[in-house]
């Protein structure tokens, strides 16, 4: 586990005692994943230069393997294999209770910025960060509608890594049915629409649709120009030129909207 050692009775400063550790939820009847939890350190990393392994043999629930236009979708591949817990953080590679049926854009777009900014501080600090991805299913529908990212870095109490995002498992340009996997193009959907709705990042509407939890550290709240991927102060003069179906939103730290490719505005400096 992670935690502190107790203190003896002269009350000297002690060291944390961290422990690694990696746990999965059992799948459900419906072949699901459930809550993926770890407190990930150096000792859960792959070595530096290792190869991921083979895991075209897992199919998880809602599983399809359908191809669109390489202008619609990058790769033309529709879905990934996601991993909850990223093999760069878990070394875990065809593991059925970690992987779940999610876009190109959720797996790329927003989980791996996410994943590469703790890969990152792990290797440079050396410390260890609690994790937590939940997978968000709704009644019986095999592909979740999106997971929810947690991590909070142990040895600074969060100082280096600290996150609670929503990411939606959606593909802009393209309608999914999440009770069966199966998908349409959909060109009456434009990316700027899905974005206002919280799809680019989850936004506050959405965390909490998601059940965020009470007890994570609190953001400010900063406005999002979908179209521009600038963020800005709520208070910024530039916030008023942004066209409402570009306009949102989000209550994320600054580091983690710089991980996911936004840039600060030149006239607030938020």
């Amino acid at each position: 586990m992670c935690g502190q050692t107790a203190r003896g009775p002269s009350a000297k400063p002690v060291s944390l005692m961290i422990e690694a550790y990696k746990d999965y939820s059992p799948l459900d009847s419906l072949n699901r994943c459930g809550v993926a939890r770890a407190c990930l350190g150096p000792e859960t990393l792959p070595a530096l230069g290792e190869r991921r392994g083979e895991i075209g043999h897992v199919l998880p629930s809602g599983w399809h393997a359908t191809c669109y236009d390489k202008s619609l979708v990058s790769g033309e591949s529709l879905y990934n294999r996601t991993h909850l817990i990223a093999w760069c953080l878990s070394d875990e590679v065809d593991n059925p209770k970690n992987l779940i049926t999610g876009t190109q854009y959720l797996n790329q777009g927003t989980m791996q910025p996410l994943e590469s900014r703790v890969v990152d501080y792990i290797r440079q600090s050396g410390n260890h960060v609690l994790y937590r991805v939940t997978p968000v299913f709704q009644g019986h529908e095999l592909v979740a509608r999106g997971v929810q990212m947690e991590a909070r870095s142990v040895e600074d109490e969060g100082a280096g890594v600290s996150f609670n995002v929503f990411c939606y498992n959606v593909q802009p340009g393209v309608a999914i049915d999440y009770a069966t996997g199966d998908s349409r193009r959909d060109d009456q959907v434009p990316r700027a629409t899905l974005a206002r709705k919280g799809y680019l990042l989850g936004d506050e509407e959405a965390l909490a649709a998601s059940g965020e939890g009470s007890g994570a550290p609190q953001a400010p709240s900063y406005e999002l120009n979908f179209n521009t991927r600038r963020f800005h102060l709520m208070t910024c003069r530039s916030v008023g030129d942004i066209a409402a179906h570009n306009r949102g939103r989000c209550r994320l730290d600054r580091d983690t909207l710089v991980a996911l490719g936004y840039v600060s505005c030149g006239r607030c400096r938020p």
